[in-house]
């Protein structure tokens, strides 16, 4: 555990100095320190990243955005956060869920909305719902 703690805040420092180098981040690194980022609990980076990115959408930042706030038991904002977020791609909830399976090979491409998006979002992220107390029951409350 420890080792994938260390591993994870070393990834995020650099993510973090990608941004600084290339804050239009046209290489998406911003998505992927939020992810680690939420798997450490960096907080504070979240925050920095949400100032940063303020009108950012996507199945990765809305969602993750829903997990951040029940991560931090602030759930009247993850609900808030909520309708961006299904609004954003409506798939991501059966991918959680277990109601729709993963395929067993992830699309090369994926669209803003579609299943695919749904499909790579939940194949980076699936572990930090289910390692977040609450987070799944918020989503079975939602649908």
């Amino acid at each position: 555990m420890f080792s994938t703690f260390r591993q994870n805040e070393e990834a995020a420092e650099k993510y973090f100095r990608i941004l600084k180098l290339n804050p239009d981040d046209n290489m998406g690194a911003r998505y992927e320190l939020f992810t680690v980022s939420l798997e450490i609990n960096a907080f504070k980076i979240i925050e920095a990243l949400l100032k940063e990115y303020p009108d950012e959408y996507g199945a990765n930042w809305t969602y993750n955005k829903v997990l951040y706030h029940i991560k931090k038991n602030e759930i009247k904002k993850a609900e808030e956060e909520w309708f961006m977020a299904i609004n954003t791609n409506r798939h991501v909830p059966r991918y959680l869920l277990g109601k729709t399976k993963l395929p067993k090979k992830l699309p090369d491409y994926m669209s803003i909305g579609y299943a695919d998006e749904a499909q790579c979002y939940v194949a980076e992220n699936l572990h930090l719902w289910e390692e977040t107390e609450g987070a799944l029951d918020f989503i079975k409350s939602k649908i």
